[in-house]
């Protein structure tokens, strides 16, 4: 317990980075998965990714310091821009028509990857930062950096939790709600918004691994579990929360693996927990 608690201590600011980005993520990941958008929670944090390389690269070719790069807040602003095109290209009715969403997410996630691969490879900066956007350098998050996650992602947890009756209710029966009254488009754009912003600041932070899985993980365990819409908001929070502080000091204290995909894993380890418990609960209930 002590040796936890040094941890936290420790590296304090890149335990919020990571409590935030995980709550967002598991928040947010309940409407992801309700609304079989899965491929899209994998392609839009490499879309990020991708935005984030574009500019690192543009800054790092202008002023020739990388590590200023890595700070300035333009690689966020291109990740914003290209998340938007993403989506737009993902609900774009004649392209999903043709194919599909779900093809359409695949196309993005495997261009965008590869794009960025090939971009990192040719710059100043090389491939050691291109393994810190898949992977992810949590431990490396300081003040000013959560200072920028939780002004975008505080919002969003906020957001998310005042309007969750009407979102759950867009999510899980848009006709419905439209009957009831409900603004069913403009709940949607609202999801949509906190989706791109999350994706865009949350990936250089944590990494694409990171994100995509606490995008999913924590909404499906939330969505076998929880009995309501809300029920399932709850447990995806605790899943997320929970995945992430015990990845978080598994990583940096017992085990000294790398962090993000220590929190990947001990999500996923809950999330199977969750869904062991789902099946339990549906072979003892009556009928």
């Amino acid at each position: 317990m002590n040796d936890a608690l040094d941890v936290v201590g420790l590296f304090r600011f890149a335990f919020a980075g990571t409590l935030l980005t995980a709550l967002a993520c598991g928040l947010l990941g309940v409407h992801v998965v309700a609304r079989r958008m899965v491929t899209a929670g994998l392609a839009l944090p490499q879309v990020a990714a991708f935005g984030i390389a574009l500019g690192l690269v543009a800054l790092s070719h202008a002023d020739g310091h990388s590590a200023h790069a890595v700070e300035a807040g333009l690689p966020h602003v291109v990740a914003l821009v290209c998340e938007v095109i993403a989506v737009l290209i993902i609900a774009w009715p004649r392209a999903r028509a043709a194919v599909g969403q779900a093809a359409i997410a695949g196309m993005l996630f495997a261009g965008a990857g590869a794009v960025t691969v090939l971009v990192m490879a040719h710059s100043a900066l090389g491939m050691e930062e291109v393994h810190h956007l898949v992977e992810g350098n949590v431990l490396a998050v300081g003040r000013a950096d959560v200072v920028v996650l939780a002004s975008v992602l505080i919002p969003v947890i906020v957001a998310l939790a005042l309007g969750s009756r009407r979102l759950i209710s867009c999510t899980f029966d848009p006709e419905m709600a439209a009957t009831l009254g409900v603004r069913v488009r403009l709940w949607q754009t609202l999801f949509y918004a906190c989706f791109v912003v999350t994706a865009a600041v949350a990936v250089h932070a944590a990494g694409t691994l990171f994100v995509f899985s606490f995008l999913v993980l924590p909404g499906a365990a939330g969505v076998v579990l929880g009995r309501s819409g809300a029920g399932a908001m709850i447990v995806s929070a605790i899943v997320a929360v929970g995945g992430a502080t015990l990845g978080f000091v598994a990583s940096a204290s017992a085990w000294d693996t790398p962090t993000g995909p220590t929190c990947a894993a001990a999500v996923l380890v809950l999330f199977l927990g969750c869904f062991a418990l789902a099946a339990v609960r549906q072979r003892l209930t009556p009928g």
